[in-house]
């Protein structure tokens, strides 16, 4: 017998709708954002900043989406060197910050923006970096050895002499990205996208060394 009036999930139209809603909340999170890092520093400009980042974690939970740690070193601009091993930093927002030779190894990165940053000698050995947003990010001699960037944003990244041995790049967005000197070794690049990558001396994931790109 059929059950009757039983309601069918719209799974699409909530993806559609959740998705809209975390673009809408950080837009207005990036907004004052930078706005409050245009203030003098101070301990009100520290405040300030750790109240937006509660009232975004708080809007993100309405809508079902998990937020993990903000370091306070962001609201300075410069997390450089700092240690985050082994931290949960799911979603974090994190837009043109310096993260130079900051430990990010076995760290919770997934969904985080990171966009415009300094990551240059970062180590995210092991990291967990799906879906992130890393576009024009400096790694430049960054260790990324297995770590799983599946579907990250690394369009226009400098991976100059970054270190992706093992990495799990799948249907990650790598347009043009800098591979000079990149070091793929059994790196993953099933369905990732290539399009104007700049290849120069870079080692595929076969192990042959290329300056017109390594096959997916």
């Amino acid at each position: 017998m059929r059950a009757a009036n039983v309601p069918v999930p719209q799974l699409p139209v909530v993806q559609a709708w959740r998705a809209g809603s975390v673009a809408v909340i950080n837009d207005v999170y990036g907004a004052v954002q930078t706005w409050i890092a245009g203030l003098p520093a101070s301990p009100i400009r520290d405040f300030l900043h750790q109240g937006v980042v509660s009232v975004r974690a708080t809007a993100l939970s309405v809508v079902g989406i998990r937020v993990g740690a903000t370091p306070s070193c962001v609201s300075t601009g410069n997390c450089s060197g700092q240690d985050f091993s082994g931290q949960d930093l799911t979603m974090i927002y994190a837009q043109k910050v310096n993260f130079s030779y900051a430990n990010f190894t076995d760290a919770n990165l997934n969904d985080a923006n990171l966009a415009d940053s300094n990551l240059t000698g970062a180590y995210l050995t092991d990291a967990s970096v799906k879906e992130a947003n890393l576009s024009n990010v400096n790694l430049t001699d960054a260790k990324l050895s297995s770590a799983s960037l599946i579907s990250a944003n690394l369009t226009r990244a400098i991976l100059t002499r970054a270190n992706l041995t093992d990495a799990i790049l799948i249907s990650a967005n790598l347009t043009n990205a800098n591979l000079t000197n990149a070091n793929l070794t059994n790196a993953s690049l099933t369905s990732a996208k290539l399009n104007g990558a700049i290849w120069y001396q870079t080692t595929c994931p076969n192990g042959t060394v290329t300056d017109t790109g390594c096959k997916t």
